[in-house]
């Protein structure tokens, strides 16, 4: 899954969920982490600082069970399906989702500024 595409996944689940903070958080996370990515690459550096990395890490795993917690296959909000979806994902794949994280010559497949 690419980056931007992620973040739009996330910023609908924040309208299906106006009142929870895990979307919010999980994209947060995962806009520092392409941010600080960038910011490696640009100072030449082979990956994140490790303290930063794990931190942010931390928060986007953290966000994602979360946001498990509060929603359900079946549930009974338009759209809630496709956010169950989103976070399943994000969980069981995490690996592949984040690997730009962890290996800088993956790209993050979003436009400059839009981190």
């Amino acid at each position: 899954m690419h980056g931007a595409h992620l973040l739009r996944d996330l910023d609908a689940a924040a309208q299906v969920y106006p009142d929870q903070v895990w979307p919010v958080q999980i994209a947060t996370a995962l806009r520092s982490l392409i941010h600080h990515t960038n910011l490696a690459r640009d100072h030449g550096l082979d990956t994140i600082p490790g303290d930063i990395r794990t931190a942010l890490l931390s928060r986007f795993r953290h966000g994602v069970l979360v946001g498990l917690s509060h929603t359900r296959h079946h549930g009974d909000r338009p759209g809630e399906n496709k956010a169950r979806n989103l976070l399943e994902v994000l969980r069981d794949r995490a690996g592949v989702v984040l690997r730009f994280a962890h290996d800088l010559a993956v790209p993050t497949h979003l436009e400059p500024g839009r981190a």
